[in-house]
């Protein structure tokens, strides 16, 4: 794996940041573009999205360990160094969300707070297309292929692929 310098992965992950506004200017009527260097810190989800893109950069092990040790400091998230981010990324909460070593994550992916993108014990990571929208306390598990603008409801625990444009909700079960 090729190493990137520190000064490219900050102006990757700081594109990131104009990518992230403009993915939240689309899916909300209420969001105002802003200085980027204040919404960076203002808004904890492009906080959080930059700290990851710093981590999955591939720069020096050095940056990746302090992005990740402030990730998980402030948002109690966590996040592998070989996982992939390919584009903008929105987390509207972003507590407590783990990515594994080999998720690869497509561009405009809505991840909510308390998500799990992990192994299933055999080495298989998931990979989540664009447009998805994974909502809160999801955990996906295994090689498994979440399809593009798919919905992944709250609560699920999924370790199967889910089609293009489908949506997944939790089993509920009666109370006995």
């Amino acid at each position: 794996m090729m190493t990137v310098s520190a000064a490219n992965v900050l102006l990757a992950a700081w594109r990131g940041v104009t990518q992230d506004q403009d993915f939240l200017r689309e899916i909300s009527t209420s969001y105002v573009k802003r200085n980027r260097l204040l919404a960076l810190w203002a808004d904890g989800g492009l906080h959080a999205a930059f700290l990851i893109r710093l981590i999955t950069g591939r720069g020096p092990k050095w940056l990746s360990i302090l992005a990740r040790n402030r990730l998980i400091s402030r948002f109690a998230c966590d996040v592998n160094s070989r996982a992939t981010v390919l584009g903008s990324l929105y987390l509207p909460h972003p507590i407590g969300i783990v990515i594994g070593a080999g998720s690869v994550i497509h561009p405009q992916v809505r991840i909510y707070h308390g998500v799990t993108l992990g192994s299933n014990g055999q080495g298989g990571y998931p990979t989540i297309e664009s447009g998805v929208i994974i909502f809160p306390n999801t955990t996906i598990v295994g090689p498994v292929r979440v399809g593009s603008e798919a919905r992944v409801g709250a609560n699920r625990f999924l370790d199967h692929d889910v089609e293009a444009g489908a949506t997944v909700f939790a089993i509920s079960h009666p109370h006995r």
